[in-house]
């Protein structure tokens, strides 16, 4: 198989069968996923299938796709990317092919000595780019306001080669979010302290309802009486 190359480049090869469960790094040195599968497409008999990218699995259990544009390098035990992540679920297209769901252990044929096996793994040709480490370039403004806002940014390393993500960034407003939060909580205790304060009246007061003439004439507390007159309605089964 082979992979694009940019710049100066060292050929060498990386098993498939290796690649997988392998972490990967971003160029600050923290894990944001690990190797699940690789993605090719087969082209033609006399072409190598080419490695479009790694099927990497984030946190979460979301697998996503990271092209080989973005691997800088893989070593022996771990795979660097540029950072730059497309966060969207991976969904595989009718051209690609995953290399350790659909080609490890199937039966193929060689056409020249019609020899049949069973692939257990690939090698893949790698490069190593020499240049120096990409250029990102951010978006004019880092602050954006409540809503949803299309973010892009772009890379470019030292051979002029460019990559660009773009991601959605949504903002909201906690503040209000909590201030209707604490509202809805003031108003159910509010209801669960007047239950209590009418149950105890009806069971402890003789003569509610003189109670309730006192507190509509007095200027009591409208809630109070309604709530005292639903319970006794409700007591005596429907009658007021």
């Amino acid at each position: 198989m082979s992979t694009a190359q940019s710049g100066p480049a060292k050929p060498g090869r990386v098993y498939a069968a290796r690649l997988v469960g392998l972490p990967i790094f971003d160029p600050q040195g923290d894990q944001v996923g690990k190797v699940r599968d690789l993605v090719v497409a087969i082209r033609s008999e006399a072409n190598q299938p080419r490695v479009l990218g790694l099927v990497a699995e984030v946190f979460g259990r979301r697998r996503i796709f990271v092209p080989m544009t973005r691997v800088t390098h893989i070593d022996s035990g771990q795979v660097y990317t540029t950072g730059l992540l497309n966060m969207r679920r991976f969904e595989q297209r009718p051209t690609e092919t995953l290399v350790v769901g659909q080609l490890f252990d199937r039966m193929v044929t060689v056409t020249a000595t019609g020899v049949t096996g069973a692939v257990y793994d690939v090698a893949m040709g790698t490069a190593t780019d020499l240049c120096s480490s990409p250029t990102v370039t951010d978006p004019p403004s880092r602050s954006y306001g409540v809503g949803t806002t299309q973010v892009t940014e772009t890379a470019t390393d030292g051979s002029g080669n460019t990559d660009s993500c773009t991601t959605t960034v949504t903002v909201t407003d906690s503040t209000r979010q909590r201030g209707r939060e604490y509202g809805a909580e003031r108003r159910r205790r509010q209801r669960e302290d007047l239950a209590i304060a009418v149950d105890i009246i009806v069971r402890s007061v003789p003569a509610v309802d003189a109670l309730v003439a006192a507190l509509e004439s007095g200027g009591g507390s409208r809630r109070l009486v309604a709530a005292l007159r639903s319970e006794l309605a409700k007591r005596r089964g429907g009658k007021s």
